[in-house]
């Protein structure tokens, strides 16, 4: 590739280095922050120069994105020099209609005098103008000069400041221009909004447009198109009306156009300003940018084309024909290259365009890589390709290229048929109208999903079971088309249909002179809604009345668009009759389900009418079958509303449900042991096949593929994913064909293709934690063309795909992918972001497919746990790795506050094989624990409310305790009870359930919380009692009823994330829906939440216990210490009283001593006494 970077001379030295010092690490970050829009500019100074650069060059390189962004930057200078343009004009040439087309591309054409029969037909023609793209160019150029002169010079818009244009290409090579043009006028878009309020001006505007803007041409009226090879009446082909378009063709200056054929070159793009009617055009051929103020010269550069001189090119003569066999019919050349460009003229419907065959041979060919078999096998069978894409015959037509190309082109989007005269007949669709499908239809699109897996046919899957839906649509209380289509829940419960319907607005006067009176009323488009869409879903079974069960109805808001869409899910779920019945006798109360708290009155079978007052006659007399819906007024504006409309049960169809339909399946037709089920539609069925075969009656068998995993070398691996792949050969990419996810590595592995061979690439995709950005890929299984496959394979080092960055390469090229296969024989396989690159079988090059190696991820799991996918048809086939202390099928339980929850405690065992017994065990023992709790708190209430009890704080919190207690019980029965309704799967409303979730489990823990508090304040106040025997302020009745009003407010606020982060997750299989609640916060901000819950789960119930431990520790301690002081005085008494005793037996002996001891005995005494103190 060649690249080039401009830099100014005083900066390139520099420039030079800071972009050698870039690594091919830095551009990659650099591609990827770009990408993902978080690219700092001031983050890299080099990277900055080289950006610059970039958008320096690319603003000189046509069609990148830097010019059109310089584009724009035109179109702004002009706005803002200008004012706003006044009009947007598209100009798309029909070059393949056009004869000027085929006279440029060397068709012998007398324009002054074209006939019919020169023209030939439209496949012809766009064969020719396919194959010569410069005449196509210059028919362009010349139309589009012409056009340009005559609007701007001509002044048919009338005086022209400024235009700007741009030149397109569409899918098939032809070009169109798109044009602003700014008029010299001063009034503005502002003025003119409220110029056109007035009725005179809006005349005179109308009629301005109406003599300037044609949208039909007159010359083509009465013309009907023929095919050449039919002879005509007469004999000779008559000519164009002279009023037709070729003649407006010949009004143009085809000598200039000649002239210019030599030398002018197109350009991309091109813009002027116009000074006046007067000013001389700048031409077409010389381009120009805009550049400045508009008095401004401006210079561009142009795109020229590449081509031999016109007449040399276009005109070969004939006497040259010969010569080196040119133009001979004859190929001398390998692709008919001696046949490029030559004027048949006698012979053009012979004409091949050139290099046809060798287009045709390179996109039918089929590309074969050179691969080898893994693992080898000898005994492995070889299947023809070709054959197994020819196994399906193609439709054949017995119309001519011709006549089919003509019918595609003559009725726009529609569908031609031919007709015994030779005539084209159109079919539109929906979209367009009028006898060639040429105007486009003011239309309403409904797009419907029908949900029904929270509805009660998501548990009863009976075949015999068919939902009708009916789309009504209204104007007002008219109906106006009617629509249905049918539904088969045992087919469509766990899948999802989405399904397109079309409703036109009314081209009557009558509905069109009511669409333009609201158009100019604001105030009517507003306030009034009269179009709306009603659904109507009835219940068919065999042998059962037809039943109407779900009402839907939206308004239209935005009638007054030609195109609007609507797209809603309807979730079918179980209905609840209306309260009361506010309808008449003859109709029937139905809500809205989408709009709970309104209701419509529908009328019965056979009656329509005001207040459905009128009985049908037909409809009494039996016009609908059996058990069928009789509805007079529901044919519809549209079908003219003269037979009533029958809603048919399930065994009957028909537009009067008269016609019996056969149960195919009383024969069954499946083979191969299928099992057979009645379709909705009309005398069909479906086959439910066994593993091995497959088809519409089970009539094929399935290509197998089976391994047998053996000897692995993994040390550990917390998932695997596996891959089966088929190669498209055209694009040469893996498409996904079946994916299966294991959470430990299978010993064998087994699927059958529903194709005759087996997937070509399987590949085995290893994960270890879910912290794994990218997987190990390993190759399982490779094999080209092959019928079925057995054999054991070994997940090793040796057919591990190891990605690009692992290996040592120089740079990523193409060259260098090759040289890895070249120097290293023990690589089977490698990869990168975008492909699978296998060697071949000798190693000596790469084959590399397109593989997207994010197939296998999803997005279900929570706390930011890696989600891998399953199979893609069933939205549950899926598997989470979690991060640490999340467990669950998708990491809803978190242990990280160190809590528990009633989900986290009975899920597994409510989805057990013993889920019935365990929610009945859960139901008694909460009911238990109800009433055993109600006999114990009522008693404690009775007690405790007297007045000797509430003299103290401790009274207070023991009364409200057991009255909190109650509540803790009837909350955490009904949350045992909701929690095993919902993972049985009772059939309930999701909404409900989902409120429920929230409130439940919010006064739940609050409860919780707010009863851990009250007992903890019970232990401050015995503490508090225990330490201060005489205080008396916090045993204050006021001072409890504000602890409790403070810490109930504080549990409330604190608790109320809950309400917002705890949800309902539902998960459904094949064969039953599960939900449950958890807690779900937000990944970008995961983990401040994580750490918030952490500390409020561990302030309300970690402290509280803390709390109720130190308190207890310090009443054990005070009891203690003054047990031992009891203790201690029981011992000093008893001293007392033995002193007591020794002083009185001294004292009497003292008694009988002489005076002189006296003394002595009140001194002994007084020690003794002093001892005692």
């Amino acid at each position: 590739l060649h690249a080039q970077l401009i830099a100014t001379k005083p900066y390139f030295q520099s420039s030079t280095q800071e972009i050698q010092s870039l690594s091919s690490a830095d551009i990659e970050t650099a591609l990827k922050n770009i990408s993902t829009r978080t690219y700092d500019k001031h983050s890299n100074k080099g990277l900055g120069k080289l950006l610059n650069h970039i958008k320096t060059i690319g603003g000189r390189v046509m069609g990148s994105a830097h010019s059109r962004t310089a584009l724009c930057t035109h179109i702004h200078a002009l706005i803002f020099n200008q004012g706003l343009p006044s009009i947007f004009l598209t100009l798309n040439p029909a070059d393949i209609h056009s004869p000027v087309a085929l006279y440029f591309a060397g068709v012998k054409l007398d324009l002054d005098n074209v006939q019919r029969e020169q023209l030939m037909d439209t496949y012809r023609r766009a064969e020719i103008i396919a194959s010569h793209p410069v005449a196509t160019a210059k028919f362009f150029h010349t139309l589009i000069s012409n056009i340009l002169d005559t609007m701007i010079i001509g002044g048919v818009l009338g005086p022209v400041k400024a235009y700007f244009g741009t030149v397109e290409s569409q899918g098939r090579g032809s070009l169109h221009l798109h044009l602003l043009i700014w008029l010299d006028i001063n009034i503005k878009p502002t003025d003119m909004k409220e110029k056109v309020q007035d009725s005179n001006f809006r005349e005179r505007l109308i009629a301005y447009l109406e003599d300037i803007i044609k949208e039909d041409l007159d010359g083509f009226k009465d013309i009907k198109i023929q095919d050449p090879s039919t002879p005509s009446a007469s004999d000779h082909s008559p000519q164009l009306a002279t009023d037709s378009i070729y003649t407006a063709l010949r009004a143009m200056e085809f000598t200039n156009a000649e002239r210019n054929a030599d030398h002018s070159n197109p350009s991309t793009v091109w813009s002027t300003p116009v000074k006046g009617p007067s000013s001389p055009s700048i031409p077409y051929a010389s381009p120009v940018m805009f550049g400045g103020s508009p008095s401004t010269s401006y210079r561009s550069l142009s795109i020229p084309y590449a081509s031999p001189p016109y007449h040399e090119l276009l005109q070969t003569p004939t006497s040259d024909r010969s010569i080196l066999g040119r133009c001979d019919m004859k190929w001398e050349c390998s692709f008919g290259e001696d046949e490029y460009m030559c004027d048949y003229r006698n012979y053009i419907s012979e004409f091949y365009p050139y290099r046809r065959l060798r287009e045709v041979d390179v996109k039918s060919a089929v590309y074969s890589p050179e691969l080898f078999h893994f693992p080898s096998d000898p005994n492995i069978t070889q299947v023809n390709l070709k054959l197994i894409m020819n196994r399906e015959s193609p439709i054949t037509s017995s119309l001519s290229d011709s006549s089919l190309a003509m019918s595609a082109y003559r009725c726009n989007r529609g569908l031609g048929v031919f007709l015994s005269n030779n005539t084209i007949v159109c079919f539109c669709p929906p979209q367009y109208y009028g006898i060639f499908c040429q105007y486009h239809s003011d239309r309403f699109l409904l797009l419907l999903h029908l949900n029904l897996s929270q509805s009660i046919y998501a548990f009863e899957n009976h075949p015999n079971i068919l939902l009708k839906v009916l789309l009504l649509f209204f104007y007002e209380n008219e109906l106006l088309m009617i629509d249905q289509f049918q539904v088969q829940p045992i087919f469509e419960v766990n899948k999802s249909y989405k399904r397109s319907f079309h409703f036109v607005y009314s081209h009557s006067s009558k509905f069109r002179q009511e669409r333009m009176k609201r158009y100019f009323n604001r105030s009517n488009i507003l306030n009034s809604h009269p179009y709306s869409i009603r659904i109507e879903i009835y219940d068919t079974q065999r042998d059962k009345q037809v039943s109407l069960i779900a009402v839907w109805q939206y308004t239209i808001d935005f009638d007054y668009l030609p195109v609007f869409r609507l797209a809603k899910i309807l979730r079918l779920t179980k209905s609840n009759p209306c309260l009361t019945n506010p309808c008449h006798p003859n109709e029937q109360c139905f809500p809205l389900v989408n709009d709970k708290s309104k209701y419509l009155c529908l009328c019965k079978s056979n009656f329509f009418g005001p207040n459905c007052s009128i009985e049908d006659l037909r409809c009494k007399n039996g016009f609908c079958g059996s058990k069928s819906l009789c509805k007079p007024d529901y044919q519809s504006y549209l079908r003219g509303n003269d037979s009533p409309y029958c809603v048919c049960p399930f065994e009957l169809s028909g537009d009067r449900c008269d016609i019996e339909s056969n149960d195919l399946c009383q024969i069954n037709s499946c083979q191969n042991d299928g099992t057979c089920l009645p379709r909705s539609t009309f005398d069909q069925i479906i086959c439910l096949c066994e593993e091995d075969f497959y088809g519409n009656y089970c009539q094929y068998k399935k290509s197998i593929l089976h391994l047998f995993l053996s000897n692995h070398t993994l040390t550990y691996s917390a998932a695997m994913v596996l891959q089966y792949f088929l190669i498209d050969y055209q694009v040469v990419s893996l498409i996904l064909a079946h994916q299966q996810v294991y959470n430990t590595l299978p010993l064998s592995l087994k699927y059958g293709h529903e194709k005759e061979i087996i997937p070509e690439v399987v590949l085995a995709q290893i994960y270890s934690s879910y912290e794994d950005k990218q997987s190990n890929i390993y190759l399982l299984s490779l094999h080209i063309n092959t019928a079925s496959f057995e054999g054991v394979i070994s997940i090793r080092e040796e057919n591990r795909c190891p990605s690009i960055s692992q290996l040592a390469i120089k740079s990523i090229t193409p060259i260098e992918y090759h040289q890895i296969c070249i120097k290293n024989f023990s690589i089977l396989c490698f990869h990168d972001n975008s492909y699978l690159c296998i060697c071949n079988t000798n190693h000596t090059r790469v084959e590399c497919f397109l593989y997207d190696s994010t197939l296998d991820r999803c997005s279900y799991c929570l706390a930011n746990g890696l989600c891998l996918k399953g199979n893609p048809i069933h939205s549950n086939d899926f598997l989470c790795l979690c991060p640490a202390c999340h467990s669950g099928t998708q990491c809803q339980f978190n242990s990280k506050p160190l809590t528990v929850t009633l989900d986290q405690l009975f899920y597994f065992d409510l989805i057990s094989n013993h889920k019935q017994t365990t929610m009945n065990v859960i139901i008694l023992l909460s009911s238990l624990a109800f009433f055993v709790g109600l006999f114990n708190n009522f008693f404690s209430y009775v007690t405790l409310q007297r007045k000797a009890c509430l003299q103290t704080g401790v009274g207070h919190y023991l009364l409200y305790m057991s009255i909190v207690n109650q509540i803790t019980l009837v909350f955490l029965m009904a949350r045992l009870i909701h929690l095993s309704l919902l993972i049985i799967n009772v059939k309930s409303f999701s909404m409900i359930n989902h409120i429920f979730c929230k409130l439940l489990n919010y006064f739940l823990i609050c409860i919780l919380r707010i009863s851990y508090w009250l007992t903890s304040f019970v232990s401050i106040e015995r503490a508090y009692t225990i330490l201060y025997l005489k205080g008396q302020w916090f045993k204050q009745p006021y001072v409890a009823r504000c602890l409790m009003l403070l810490i109930v407010f504080v549990i409330l606020l604190s608790s109320s994330y809950e309400l917002v982060f705890v949800k309902l997750f539902i998960s459904s299989n094949e064969k039953e829906t599960r939900a449950m609640c958890a807690m779900d916060f937000s990944v970008s901000y995961q983990s401040t939440w994580t750490s918030i819950h952490q500390i409020i789960s561990i302030i309300h119930s970690i402290l509280p216990l803390l709390i109720n431990i130190c308190s207890t520790m310090i009443i054990i301690e005070r009891v203690i210490s003054n047990k031992m002081n009891i203790q201690k005085t029981k011992h000093s008494k008893l001293i007392l009283i033995d002193i007591q005793l020794t002083l009185s037996k001294f004292l009497l002996d003292q008694a009988t001593l002489p005076d002189q001891s006296s003394s002595l005995t009140e001194s002994t005494l007084v020690i003794l006494l002093g001892i005692w103190d």
